[in-house]
């Protein structure tokens, strides 16, 4: 099939774009002006489905003008819908959040739980989810969100936990907000797995379906600082700060996956050996360990087991 992808070039849409393409599909890229409009397309252009991955992901730049945001979020989720509609696609799917939970009422979180969010993220990303559901009932379009709850990954940048922590061990000092509020993780490529499973069988006209994508496990930051110290990096102590902090946050988030995992869907990347891919992909500085044969006492050497 043809897809359409707005933020095609973003973290998450350049491994859609390569899942796609194993898959036999055809990824079409939805230009953006320079301002960031997202522009439509040329007359007689068609696509089957649509995936609206384009979201201002600067959290800090989302918090210092959260009016402009939110007029971002509104009009890029509409301009979306209104390419669907002129490219005939009958299946819409977005990118959504596990941030629209906010703080649970139970864990795992199911599919259908109450969504109650509590940030700014969440209630962005739940404002989509109202817009593209809108559009399945007006067009009677299908349409999925995906909600996503903690990407990480090779190409990931910026401010995001794991970039912060693959930077910080870099430069030899870790400045980090929540250390033990504990996140289900799930890699970019199982996410982009995600999206082809949902895409491969799509949502039916005017139907409305919302699934999680997760790996159903949570792992806190320090659980991943020491997991970086088992795959053999130096990871220098870390430096709680306090502007980091996020009490509107829940203190675990794991997610149940029925949705996906009915159409055979199921992470295949680890967290640990997620993490230790990207050490090895990465010039974070080793662990300094004792040469083979001696120790630096010059007793005999001991390899630890692991």
């Amino acid at each position: 099939m043809r897809v359409a992808i707005t933020g095609a070039s973003g973290f998450i849409g350049t491994h859609l774009v390569t899942a796609l393409g194993a898959r036999g599909h055809t990824a079409v890229p939805v230009k953006r002006e320079a301002a960031g409009e997202l522009v439509s397309p040329h007359e007689g252009e068609r696509a089957e489905a649509l995936v609206h991955l384009a979201f201002p992901t600067d959290a800090g730049a989302r918090r210092a003008d959260p009016v402009a945001t939110l007029q971002a979020v509104v009009r890029g989720a509409a301009k979306a819908v209104a390419i669907a509609e002129q490219l005939g696609a009958s299946h819409l799917v977005l990118a959504s959040t596990g941030k629209v939970f906010g703080s649970p009422d139970r864990l795992p979180i199911a599919d259908d739980d109450h969504a109650q969010p509590t940030t700014q993220l969440g209630l962005l990303k739940r404002l989509a989810e109202e817009i593209f559901a809108c559009a399945a009932r007006r067009s009677e379009v299908g349409v999925t969100s995906l909600r996503i709850f903690n990407a990480y990954g090779p190409g990931q940048t910026g401010a995001f936990l794991i970039p912060a922590i693959t930077d910080g061990i870099a430069r030899g000092e870790l400045n980090l907000g929540e250390l033990d509020h504990a996140r289900d993780w799930i890699h970019v490529t199982d996410v982009a797995h995600a999206f082809t499973s949902a895409l491969e069988v799509p949502a039916p006209r005017a139907h409305v379906r919302t699934w999680n994508v997760g790996s159903g496990e949570a792992h806190s930051a320090r659980q991943i600082l020491a997991l970086l110290r088992i795959a053999g990096a130096a990871v220098p102590a870390p430096r709680v700060d306090p502007q980091k902090l996020r009490a509107r946050e829940a203190v675990e988030e794991r997610a149940r996956c029925d949705g996906l995992r009915a159409l055979g869907w199921l992470p295949r990347m680890p967290l640990d050996q997620g993490l230790s891919e990207l050490l090895g992909s990465s010039r974070l500085p080793a662990r300094v360990s004792p040469p083979v044969g001696r120790a630096f006492d010059g007793s005999p050497a001991v390899t630890p087991g692991r």
